[in-house]
């Protein structure tokens, strides 16, 4: 039987519809972009936003295990390193012209003006720490793969649920993964390449725990 155009422009009205017939484009931000929202206004600090890989993501929210775990990586490497390098706590590093994250500790070469002016390149990171509690998850998997494409030669993950520091080293710029991941519980020490050996407990206290 031969379709007239009305027959056809109806039983096309009649198929059923999806919601979109091609997959969607996403756009990717760069830094300068993303900068440049900051810088007038559309971006704010209470919008808790980092780009990761051209993408803006919202940071999720501390709770008391977080601030606490970062508060004694703090006195740990300010004791260790104060003067002799760079120490960083939750402030944006480069890592690409796409990727501008802000992990919770970086130590970094040592400079005068404190980087004043500049972020953190690759290059300039001795080690970098993401205390994990409810974000275990992307650190273990978005940020990881970040950090080591970037060549983020040291890595800790602050594992507050599971009580232990995994560390990761040799990062793999081209598989994006790192060749040695290390898991350290309580009551363990481990070498670190920077910091030579590290004493768990002194990272993670026995009493670091979420309150009831």
């Amino acid at each position: 039987m031969t379709a007239y155009p009305s027959q056809a422009i109806q039983a096309e009205a009649d198929a059923p519809k999806t919601v979109l017939q091609t997959s969607p484009q996403v756009y990717l931000w760069t830094v300068d972009q993303y900068l440049k929202m900051i810088d007038i206004g559309l971006l704010t600090t209470d919008d808790k936003t980092e780009l990761l890989d051209g993408h803006l993501i919202r940071r999720m929210a501390s709770n008391k295990p977080h601030d606490d775990g970062i508060s004694f990586i703090q006195d740990y490497f300010t004791e260790k390193y104060f003067g002799k390098h760079t120490l960083r706590s939750e402030r944006a590093i480069k890592l690409s012209d796409t990727s501008m994250p802000e992990p919770d500790y970086v130590v970094a070469v040592y400079r005068e003006d404190k980087y004043k002016g500049i972020w953190p390149t690759p290059p300039d990171i001795l080690l970098l720490v993401e205390v994990a509690d409810s974000s275990l998850r992307d650190d273990r998997t978005i940020k990881q793969q970040l950090y080591a494409e970037a060549g983020i030669k040291e890595y800790w993950i602050v594992n507050i649920p599971n009580r232990q520091i995994e560390l990761h080293l040799r990062p793999d710029l081209e598989t994006k993964t790192y060749a040695s991941i290390e898991h350290h519980k309580q009551g363990e020490t481990f070498e670190s390449p920077l910091v030579g050996e590290v004493i768990v407990n002194d990272i993670i206290p026995g009493d670091l725990v979420e309150d009831e």
